[in-house]
């Protein structure tokens, strides 16, 4: 996984930058690197066409846990007022009334289709996330639930697309 996504990524940003590949501290990373992973990290160079995408960054950390390297989408200024600055981890409980049942192939579906039910402006959209919340929690657990509410849900749900 490290290989296809960040190494990918990394090979964009060093040809992007002209970085030294035979520079001794490239070389010794790079040895790092494939002593720490157990693997080959070839150094042929993507070819112009792939950019560098952020997103791909954040996808692998979200899918390990990980704080986020980029903001989530800093490409995208336009939020939506949806009403969900007053909700809070701690009060999941107190809103959460509907059951839901989470069909997505990861959190990255579930929040898309999720995200087609909120109204913007309704204060209704405490409860709904609520739900939302406690369907993660059955689908993913608790632990990876408040990941996911701590890092993703706020962002997800309040900027357009």
């Amino acid at each position: 996984m490290i290989n296809n996504k960040i190494w990918f990524s990394l090979k964009v940003l060093l040809r992007d930058s002209n970085f030294d590949l035979s520079s001794n501290e490239f070389i010794k990373f790079h040895k790092l690197l494939e002593k720490k992973y157990n693997g080959n990290f070839t150094l042929n160079m993507p070819e112009k066409k792939y950019k560098f995408n952020e997103m791909v960054i954040n996808r692998f950390c979200v899918e390990y846990c990980m704080p986020l390297l980029y903001k989530l989408y800093s490409d995208r200024s336009k939020k939506l007022d949806m009403k969900l600055e007053k909700i809070d981890w701690n009060t999941i409980n107190t809103f959460s009334k509907n059951k839901i049942i989470l069909e997505g192939a990861d959190i990255w579906e579930d929040m898309e289709s999720f995200k087609k039910t909120l109204i913007k402006g309704n204060w209704k959209n405490i409860d709904n996330v609520a739900d939302f919340t406690k369907a993660c929690i059955v689908k993913y657990g608790e632990e990876k639930t408040k990941y996911y509410f701590d890092t993703l849900f706020y962002d997800y749900f309040t900027f357009s697309i």
